[in-house]
């Protein structure tokens, strides 16, 4: 029999945790001296802490655990308990991995602080032009990519290369969405695309003309799309400072897609605007 304190070293886990599952009952010790209140436990303890262990490491909670060892509960019970860990860990992974990128484009902006790093925003009209997309309800930000490679492979087979021109994604979320993305993806084609084509996953590619914007606030970005933020920055700065308003959905036309890594893309981001009349105030998403 041990003391607490040698049980803990042996089971290495600290008296605490110990003192702990004893007093919500998940882990009695062997015996309590009634005289001095000192817990005992036995070495043949061990294989049901380290279960009680592994349950926790599994995600389960403390009443699931006591439930498990008191065979209180089914084997579909438990498989439905780690599948719904699963889910929520598959989650926080990818959430964590929008967090990395997030830092890593900040740490991007600070290093490249004294050097230039202003966006000239320069502002054009744009006639109305046919494109061939989609319009879809994207999980995450990682969806756009399989589907413009998708595109990619595809569409110069199916209708030509001289056919296509620019890839575009049109932005439908009234504001900024890292989850269950309104977007529009696909081309800028010739009027004489077909008007409609479905891609081998089944996704399906409708032309419509895109209206004619007679004023357009752009910038240019090199590199990979997540590391854009400095871009809108600078485009919102400028709309404000100018007294302008956006107007409509935002769009980023990709003129050059990745041929040797994604650090050699070039994107303009468009934003339709118009001149906010004296005295107004605009509030946008």
């Amino acid at each position: 029999m041990f003391l607490a304190g040698e049980f803990s070293k042996l089971a290495q886990v600290s008296k605490r945790l110990l003192h702990f599952y004893d007093e919500i009952g998940l882990f009695k010790p062997h015996h309590i001296d009634p005289e001095t209140s000192y817990r005992y436990y036995s070495a043949a303890q061990l294989p049901e802490l380290n279960k009680i262990l592994a349950l926790k490491e599994l995600g389960l909670s403390l009443e699931q655990v006591g439930r498990v060892l008191n065979d209180d509960i089914s084997a579909d019970e438990i498989q439905g308990m780690l599948i719904l860990k699963k889910a929520e860990m598959a989650q926080q992974i990818k959430d964590n991995l929008l967090r990395f990128r997030y830092i890593e484009s900040r740490l991007q902006q600070v290093r490249a602080e004294g050097v230039l790093q202003d966006y000239d925003v320069v502002v054009k009209s744009m006639p109305s032009m046919p494109i061939l997309t989609t319009r879809t309800l994207l999980p995450d930000t990682s969806s756009y990519r399989e589907i413009m490679i998708e595109m990619m492979h595809t569409l110069p087979q199916r209708v030509g290369h001289n056919q296509i021109k620019h890839m575009i994604v049109l932005s439908h979320s009234e504001g900024y969405e890292a989850e269950e993305i309104d977007a529009e993806i696909g081309y800028i084609v010739s009027n004489a695309c077909a008007n409609n084509m479905t891609l081998p996953s089944g996704i399906r590619l409708k032309k419509r003309l895109l209206p004619e914007e007679k004023m357009m606030a752009t910038v240019t970005r090199v590199g990979r799309t997540y590391l854009g933020s400095g871009c809108y920055h600078a485009l919102g700065q400028w709309i404000e400072a100018n007294d302008y308003h956006i107007i409509g959905p935002g769009r980023e036309v990709f003129l050059q897609l990745w041929p040797n890594g994604d650090e050699e893309m070039v994107t303009e981001i468009q934003l339709p605007v118009d001149k906010t009349e004296p005295g107004s105030l605009f509030l946008t998403g």
